[in-house]
């Protein structure tokens, strides 16, 4: 229920629309016939604008009275409804919803504007029985001064003299309400999150910290975000290969230990081909698929390089692949024809094989009328021509996995970054989508743009769409066979009304939560937009009292990443580490990221959410004391660029918290240090090298004060980077 009018929540977000539309449009024709009737009166005679007499006949005075009436009678029960439109209104500045004034002064003029509006309409159809415009004339009349004073010239004064110059003693019974419709519109009540008080300060044997052997092995030293060039370097194996921009990370258990992965698909990519093989036949018939899953522990480098894990057709690695032809994903091309006549392989496998495609994907492309309509849509005249298109032939389309999904449910809005995943040894894209609405009363009303725009977007990451949104659910979780595009929908938020309410129009289309495999389950992450999301707004919503929230008070930043251009001004990408949180008995693999205080470049939180299946969800902030001045990104990262020593060794991206301390971990900047980092850290035995107690342990060697080991490792430990 809305706390002002006692209405449904329901009734904002699915009724209250439709009737604003119906009434729009219902206005627009009245005006138009009463527009029309005018013209054609005054052709025919029927109004005059010069002349002695009656400039109006009877006729057309009835019939504009009438229209007029009518119009009035929309405009009163546009009013009425208008009332409810308050609620969503940006007039108290700090926060969404009716203000003080609204309430006070607007709601009231509504109330009075569609009384006049009512007597309007009274008047007309009085004047048109009489034959006389003065009682009409005098309505409206009064409804326009009205619609200026009372609507307009009243709250604007109201505003000015009472309401600004004493806001803190006004606006907080308002502000309550937003906080809470915010918090419950975005899922980010106090009953949802777990606020936990952190000490945020080393305590202890620095040494102590880097023995650990909870928290040490699972640092993250791999970061997907940067290493794309790496794995084309290296795994790319033809030139019509490829990674995406920005890598993945999941989790995998093999030999009895669950791991994180920095994990891709090597796919297709038709612009790889050189000057030679590009002609239409290669490019969509012959350079059909992608080959194999290639993985890398995210904890673990092997001569300073990624310790690769590789399932494709020519071999199988740890994460075994039974079908590692791929289809569809995000850098196929726009379409492929498949399907041989008898026999003859013609698609590219390897070097020495063919393949001729058997998946359920595609659509018949054999007859003439099928490829005249494709010819048509692609203005590709090779369709009707060429010989290799046979009776067999099929077409895949629409093969981006995001792209297959919100054809399959436009209702919903994807995520921005699908992930592939290995389950039951198929590979298939496991795609994020969300249920948005727009009507929720008192909620903070976000643009998902700029909620979700981050560091990434310098490097080419996609962003998500320029739309408002003041209520959003996770509610569904999509899959996409790599191999026949199959797209799978899973309800894992059945309880959210919008999902209810769309799947009573579309019944059947998406799978309840029990019927999700126990393998998909566990590959499940938390979308990292919807995060984006729940920070942005946290930063000012975690206050509870209205009066520091109108004061800004205790309000924390999303801290911009120091790691990029100096240009680049954008706030850090959330990171999804395994990581253990204070009072859990394991570790867990989770979305992380930090926040900083208000206006300060000290550390003031770190937020996590649970990615795994028995506590998906569950949102954690540790809240630092204000009083503690742990060093945030940008402090870092400057530390770290004036440590000679240290500068020339890593690139520090993320945190994890530690009982002792807040533990920052280097991964190898794989771009341009890694030769450096083989020469100062190899280890002497085969195990791979493990960074960060090789980085604390070169300290040691480079001097033997304890303080400027101790130093280093207070930087180290009390790093707040994701």
């Amino acid at each position: 229920m809305d706390p002002q009018f006692g209405i449904d929540v329901g009734f904002y977000v699915f009724t209250l629309p439709m009737i604003q539309l119906m009434l729009d449009w219902l206005f627009v024709i009245l005006a138009v016939c009463f527009l029309s009737v005018a013209a054609v009166q005054y052709l025919f005679g029927g109004i005059r604008l010069s002349g002695p007499g009656r400039k109006t006949t009877t006729a057309a005075t009835l019939q504009l009275s009438v229209l007029l009436a009518a119009l009035m009678l929309v405009k009163a029960v546009q009013y009425w409804y208008d009332r409810y439109q308050l609620l969503f209104s940006n007039r108290g500045g700090t926060f969404t919803g009716a203000s003080y004034t609204d309430i006070t002064a607007v709601l009231p003029a509504k109330l009075i504007l569609m009384l006049i509006a009512a007597i309007c309409a009274v008047g007309f159809v009085v004047g048109a029985v009489t034959r006389s415009i003065k009682l009409p004339a005098i309505a409206l009349g009064l409804l326009v001064l009205s619609s200026v004073l009372i609507g307009g010239v009243w709250p604007l004064v109201l505003q000015q003299v009472l309401v600004n110059p004493n806001g803190i003693n006004r606006e907080p019974q308002y502000i309550a309400r937003s906080i809470d419709a915010t918090r419950t519109a975005y899922q980010i009540r106090d009953d949802q999150i777990s606020y936990v008080d952190y000490p945020g300060q080393l305590t202890g044997d620095p040494a102590a910290v880097v023995n650990d052997r909870a928290t040490v092995p699972n640092a993250r030293l791999l970061d997907p975000n940067v290493l794309s060039p790496t794995f084309t370097q290296q795994q790319q194996l033809r030139n019509f290969y490829g990674f995406p921009d920005q890598l993945a990370m999941d989790r995998y258990t093999v030999n009895g230990q669950t791991r994180d992965y920095v994990v891709a698909v090597r796919e297709l990519n038709a612009g790889g081909l050189n000057d030679a093989q590009k002609n239409w036949i290669n490019e969509h018939l012959v350079f059909t698929h992608g080959d194999g899953f290639v993985a890398a522990p995210a904890s673990t480098v092997s001569d300073g390089y990624p310790a690769y894990t590789v399932s494709d057709i020519s071999r199988q690695g740890d994460i075994p692949v039974s079908q590692p032809r791929t289809y569809y994903g995000e850098q196929s091309p726009s379409y492929a024809i498949v399907g041989a006549e008898g026999g003859v392989a013609r698609e590219y496998d390897t070097d020495s094989t063919r393949y001729t495609y058997t998946g359920a994907g595609g659509v018949p492309v054999g007859n003439p009328f099928q490829r005249a309509v494709f010819a048509s849509a692609y203005g590709e005249a090779n369709f009707l021509f060429s010989t290799e298109i046979n009776a067999n032939s099929k077409i895949l389309y629409n093969r981006d996995p995001r792209a297959r999904v919100a054809k399959a449910a436009p209702f919903l809005t994807t995520d921005t970054k699908a992930y592939p995943a290995v389950v039951d040894g198929r590979i298939v894209w496991i795609v994020d989508a969300y249920t948005t609405a727009t009507n929720y009363p008192y909620a903070q009303t976000v643009t998902l743009s700029d909620a979700t725009n981050n560091s990434l977007a310098a490097r080419g990451a996609t962003g998500q769409a320029n739309t408002q949104v003041s209520y959003i659910r996770n509610s569904v979780k999509a899959t996409v066979d790599a191999y026949d595009g199959t797209v799978t929908l899973y309800a894992v938020d059945e309880a959210d009304p919008v999902l209810q309410a769309w799947e009573g129009v579309f019944p059947g289309l998406v799978k309840p939560n029990s019927a999700v495999p126990q393998g998909l389950r566990s590959h499940f992450r938390y979308p990292q937009d919807l995060f984006e999301v729940q920070r942005s707004l946290l930063v000012r919503y975690h206050v509870d009292d209205p009066v520091s929230f109108f004061q800004s008070s205790g309000f924390w930043k999303l801290p911009n990443d120091p790691t990029v251009s100096g240009a680049v001004q954008a706030p850090q990408p959330p990171y999804y580490l395994q990581v253990k949180l204070p009072g859990a008995a394991t570790s867990g693999f989770a979305l992380t990221s930090v926040l900083t205080g208000f206006q300060r470049e000290f550390m003031n939180a770190y937020l996590a959410v649970s990615c795994d299946p028995g506590s998906y969800g569950k949102l954690t902030v540790l809240r630092l004391p204000t009083s503690t001045q742990t060093p945030g990104p940008s402090q870092v990262q400057q530390l770290f660029r004036t440590t000679q020593e240290i500068s020339s060794l890593v690139l520090v991206r993320n945190v994890s918290p530690h009982p002792n301390a807040q533990m920052g971990v280097p991964p190898p900047n794989l771009q341009s240090h890694s030769c450096a980092l083989r020469r100062t850290c190899r280890p002497s035995s085969g195990e791979g090298m493990k960074l960060f107690p090789c980085l604390l342990s070169k300290a040691v060697d480079m001097s033997n004060d304890s303080r400027w080991f101790r130093q280093l490792s207070e930087i180290c430990l009390k790093l707040s980077w994701c």
